[in-house]
């Protein structure tokens, strides 16, 4: 989906995007591998089917339980 996305937003007339700027937030192993194959960061949430431990067991950036802090989540990419 990342490509996808990516594609969408030139197509739309953004600047140039490239994948090492990007940040995919999904809710399974999948969604942090898809990040990674293409160079991007991932932040994994427990809001779905996975729990918590079990996507605390990927390689994702950050892991967190919901949405809920946007305050948190919000810092981390600005600092990425």
């Amino acid at each position: 989906l990342l490509p996808i996305a990516v594609q969408r937003l030139q197509e739309a007339g953004s600047a140039s995007v490239s994948y090492e700027h990007c940040v995919v937030i999904g809710d399974t192993p999948k969604d942090v591998e898809c990040a990674h194959v293409h160079g991007a960061s991932a932040i994994a949430v427990a809001t779905g089917t996975y729990p918590l431990m079990e996507l605390e067991k990927t390689d994702a950036e950050l892991v967190i339980a919901d949405l809920s802090d946007t305050e948190k989540i919000i810092d981390w990419i600005r600092r990425k």
